[in-house]
């Protein structure tokens, strides 16, 4: 209700109190998993709190603040704690507008409702923060007669795009319960798009939420009930608990999250790949283990020519211990290259020829790498490397060399990611990554995986090293195979291949040609990015008797870090959970602060264990940013994944995308602000937005570039 007219000097009085406050109030409007319904519709849900939340709130009074003020900063930290990327909260208190004399004993109604910002600071205990926002309270009481309505056209004058009111949330504090009678009937929508009120009398107390459902849906808002009432228990057990570390999950939350996370086994711990695999070809030297269209090599002939390699670095001068860039084509030529790098004590850095020369020099600089293996093409288009770089020509000999003797913790491979600077970042990938993947059930024992991954994906550790470990055999499939779904059938049902992995995307083009192409496997891993309910339910219609999986994991924590069977009942709404950890792993999701979430409460995904990289080539900045140690978990170190996630109740995991403006386009990852930071640093460029187009296969990235003058080839030519 508009307060009435004030006079010209009290007027004055509040736009000069109300304008550095106005540049403080948050511009984003509050929302949170909306339903899909149209505005209009108001809802409530009212829930009576347990006698020992009644008594905890009793026990929170009395510390120097006001109840509104007690009231007000537990409503506000639980969005603080729930609500991503929110710093800063504008709640809406009722004043009670009668400062002036002539409204002190008329008869009506002058409340007005006037923001007061809330802004929780890490470290700072619900007592303090609740003194603080009284504080405020008291502030705004001496303006209390400036109506919403003028404080509004003035917010609207000062942020344009921010809506009509700077009030999205509302707190309330009442001592009546008689609106629990009330609790079922359903109301238009009110002022505000978020109300949370405390009905409190006596003993006993109510939570009361009203709220527009296309703003905050109702599970959302079920959560939101869930955590205020943990949050009273949690501040009332230990008033000094900083508000970004109370804990918010109960004894099934952790129960649940233990669960999933119970995935160790045991594994070789005493020494390398090279040695493991050693051991393997020498069991049965005459078993195929490599092969593609053209050749087929036996265990022996391949432990041969990973001695021939070896020795060729040897030769070279190059020390076990080092990282030994690799150029070459995907064939078995180029495959035992790459492994015989590791068989040599060495990390492979697998050097895409996309990559400009400039490019290419810095991240080899970056990455203390002066030695490069390529075949004929390699050598041609890196020459201009040389002689900062020691170009060694592919090695075809042999040589009965035993695998260098390293430790699960030495680098296997530095595999190289999109940065946000512009400069790709080195995935630093140690041998028990790789051995915790490839003993970790992905691949039958005996079996053969087809291998199509480029040399720099991280999902080629899992094609080579998941069956050679388990006394299987790799099948190589050229790309131009890969793209004929025919052909590809044949390959697989001729070749006896049992297990996969594709791209989600890649997945859908084949799929939508010929679904019934994955018929011969027992086992198919896709994902990489949000895969497609329609192409995986085309796919169990025609495969009936193939287990299809949904995997999920970033190169810094080796290739998968979650993994789900799919199954007809995912498919029936919603999309497919990524699962559970994979053996070795452990997942943990977080707020913004790294404190653990509940249930059902986005966040961002964390992971820990075997799996972890050792951090990004040359760049302890960046390792230090993305491999931290969190307060609030029992990990001695985790990778922030910046992608959104949450836990569902049977302990599978929803993905929600980033949070960030990576993308994954076909497989690859991609920084948005990568490629901006490259179009801004052109001559002439103001400013540039870049963003993903399109869905699936078709997806591709566009660019928005504000300039003096056009130059696209110029811009093509630096990307």
């Amino acid at each position: 209700v508009d307060a009435g007219v004030v006079d010209e000097a009290a007027e004055a009085a509040a736009r000069a109190f109300w304008a550095p406050r106005l540049a403080r109030l948050p511009e984003r409007a509050l929302a949170a998993e909306p339903d899909p319904v149209p505005p209009g519709e108001g809802r409530r849900a009212m829930i009576r709190l347990a006698p020992e939340t009644t008594r905890a709130l009793h026990g929170l009074t009395g510390r120097g603040a006001t109840p509104t003020a007690i009231w007000t900063a537990i409503a506000t930290t639980a969005l603080w704690r729930i609500l991503e990327d929110t710093q800063r909260l504008s709640a809406g208190i009722a004043f009670a507008g009668r400062s002036r004399r002539d409204t002190t004993d008329a008869i009506g109604c002058f409340v007005n409702l006037l923001p007061v910002v809330v802004d929780p600071t890490p470290g700072e205990a619900l007592p303090q923060l609740a003194r603080r926002i009284g504080r405020e309270i008291s502030q705004v009481l001496t303006v209390q007669d400036y109506p919403l309505s003028r404080l509004a056209a003035d917010w609207a004058q000062a942020v344009h795009a921010r809506g009509p009111t700077p009030v999205d949330l509302v707190c309330t504090l009442e001592n009546d319960l008689s609106a629990l009678e009330a609790a079922d009937i359903s109301f238009a929508t009110g002022k505000f798009p978020l109300l949370i009120g405390l009905m409190w009398q006596g003993d006993a107390a109510a939570l009361n939420i009203e709220y527009d459902p296309s703003r905050f849906g109702s599970a959302w808002i079920g959560r939101l009930q869930t955590v205020i009432t943990r949050l009273i228990a949690a501040a009332a057990a230990d008033p000094t608990t900083p508000v970004d570390r109370l804990d918010l999950l109960d004894a099934t939350d952790r129960a649940v999250i233990a669960a999933a996370n119970a995935t160790a086994f045991a594994w070789p711990r005493d020494g390398g790949l090279g040695r493991q695999l050693d051991q393997v070809l020498r069991a049965d030297p005459e078993r195929v283990v490599l092969a593609d269209d053209a050749r087929a090599l036996t265990a022996r002939d391949l432990r041969a020519r990973l001695g021939g390699v070896a020795a060729a670095l040897a030769a070279a001068g190059v020390e076990p211990g080092t990282p030994v860039a690799l150029a070459v084509e995907r064939d078995p030529d180029g495959l035992t290259a790459l492994m015989g790098i590791i068989w040599a004590g060495n990390a492979f850095l697998p050097l895409a020829a996309s990559f400009p020369v400039a490019t290419a020099r810095e991240l080899l600089a970056t990455a203390g790498c002066t030695v490069l293996v390529a075949d004929g093409a390699g050598l041609e288009r890196w020459a201009a490397l040389a002689p900062d770089i020691t170009l060694i020509p592919l090695p075809t000999g042999r040589a009965d060399l035993p695998p260098a003797p390293r430790g699960p913790e030495d680098p296997a491979c530095l595999l190289y990611t999109s940065g946000s600077t512009g400069m790709p970042k080195g995935v630093v990938v140690p041998h028990r990554a790789i051995l915790r993947l490839a003993y970790g059930g992905f691949c039958t024992p005996g079996g053969c995986m087809a291998q199509a991954a480029p040399m720099a994906f991280d999902a080629i550790s899992l094609e080579l090293w998941a069956p050679l470990l388990n006394h299987g055999r790799v099948r190589m499939l050229p790309a131009t195979t890969m793209f004929d779904p025919p052909l590809l059938e044949r390959r697989i049902r001729d070749d006896g291949i049992d297990t996969m992995w594709v791209t989600a995307s890649l997945f859908n083009q084949i799929v939508d040609e010929r679904p019934g192409t994955f018929a011969g496997l027992k086992r198919l891993m896709t994902g990489g990015e949000v895969i497609s309910p329609d192409h995986v339910r085309r796919v169990m219609a025609a495969c009936p008797g193939v287990a299809l999986y949904n995997g999920y994991g970033p190169t810094e924590n080796g290739t998968f870090t979650t993994i789900h069977r799919i199954t007809a009942a995912d498919l029936e709404g919603g999309p497919v959970t990524i699962g559970r950890p994979v053996p070795g792993t452990r997942v943990h999701i977080v707020d913004s602060r790294g404190q653990p979430l509940p249930i059902g409460v986005w966040g961002e995904l964390v992971t820990a264990g075997d799996g972890l990289a050792t951090g990004y080539a040359g760049r302890p900045d960046l390792t230090a940013k993305s491999f931290v140690t969190l307060s609030g978990l029992d990990e001695p170190l985790v990778y922030r994944t910046g992608d959104r996630a949450r836990w569902r109740t049977d302990g599978t995991i929803d993905f929600g995308g980033r949070r960030d403006g990576q993308l994954k386009i076909r497989g690859q990852r991609i920084e948005t602000a990568a490629v901006e930071a490259i179009l801004t640093a052109q001559p002439g460029v103001r400013d540039a937005v870049v963003a993903g187009i399109g869905h699936g296969a078709d997806q591709s990235l566009a660019a928005l570039v504000a300039a003096d003058e056009a130059d696209e080839p110029g811009w093509r030519a630096a990307i």
